[in-house]
């Protein structure tokens, strides 16, 4: 690959940020980041999608799941899906969640050559500048050594009105019938990566 090709992926990784547009659905330790379409707000206000349906998969840009690891007083980042570009912001927004607890790589599955890019970009390239790191240990990545940090945001992200989207999207949902059906949208989306990862 050039160069030229090279820097331009890093350039449109590094330039994906929380944008006006976008909502944010925030639950425990799990985080969905999409975009309030009018054919999900209509597939959610029937509670009926068709999973193959491209507006309504292209809505949804991506969904990190966190675990807390007791050993480390971290959060772990335990399963991610993104929208090519949207990792990086996914990876900030999960830091954002851990607040000073700090996120790191995953300690017991599998991680993927383009989440490893994402954490080697917060190690020592453009993403470096956002981050604090601490060291944790060598034991699970002595190779990688990018994978044995713990990392927090200098600067937290404003997340309020991405989430306030999120509700007004929502909107009146007495018996969430609504927040239901995006859950499992958000789901469906995180373990079709999943089942990739697996299958290869």
């Amino acid at each position: 690959m050039k160069l030229s090709n090279i820097l331009k992926e890093i350039l449109d990784e590094a330039a994906r940020e929380l944008t006006p547009d976008l909502a944010l659905f925030i639950e425990g330790t799990t985080i969905a980041l999409y975009r309030p379409t009018a054919s999900l707000k209509s597939a959610m206000n029937k509670l009926d999608a068709d999973e193959d349906n491209e507006n309504i998969k292209n809505a949804i840009i991506g969904v990190l799941t966190l675990r807390f690891n007791d050993k480390y007083k971290s959060y772990e980042v335990d399963s991610i899906n993104a929208q090519k570009g949207y990792g990086p912001l996914l990876y900030k927004l999960g830091m954002n969640l851990a607040a000073q607890d700090g996120l790191i790589a995953n300690r017991t599955g599998q991680i993927t050559p383009e989440a490893k890019k994402v954490w080697k970009e917060f190690f020592d390239g453009i993403g470096s500048a956002q981050v604090n790191k601490v060291k944790v240990d060598d034991r699970f990545h002595p190779n990688e050594d990018y994978l044995n940090f713990k990392y927090t945001l200098k600067i937290p992200i404003n997340t309020l009105s991405a989430i306030s989207k999120h509700k007004r999207f929502i909107g009146n949902d007495p018996h969430e019938e609504k927040k239901t059906f995006l859950w499992e949208l958000f789901d469906s989306f995180l373990r079709g990566k999943i089942q990739d990862i697996y299958q290869n």
